[in-house]
């Protein structure tokens, strides 16, 4: 099985499964609707210790998606890399 989901329906499939084989999910530029992206963003704080890495790179993503995904980072003991460049994110996502 391989250790990425490059898929968002495989990341929440594979995440609902708490699959310990996932290690990253990577969507960065994955054009996904910001809604599909923030249902991510809640399934990750809902399982905060299953994904060690996640590649948001490019989406355009908002403060809604990025206050769940600050709650993601404060709740997990695993993640170790988040990439969110080139997103849509103002100071109330980086405070």
């Amino acid at each position: 099985v391989d250790d990425r989901a490059l898929k968002l329906s495989d990341a929440m499939r594979r995440l609902n499964r708490q699959d310990r084989t996932l290690k990253w999910i990577h969507l960065s530029d994955s054009k996904k609707p910001a809604a599909k992206i923030d249902r991510l963003a809640e399934r990750l704080v809902a399982l905060p210790n299953v994904v060690s890495g996640v590649n948001l790179d490019l989406n355009q993503l908002t403060d809604e998606t990025g206050a769940k995904l600050a709650h993601y980072v404060e709740a997990s003991n695993t993640v170790q890399r988040l990439y969110l460049y080139l997103n849509r994110f103002g100071e109330d996502t980086y405070l």
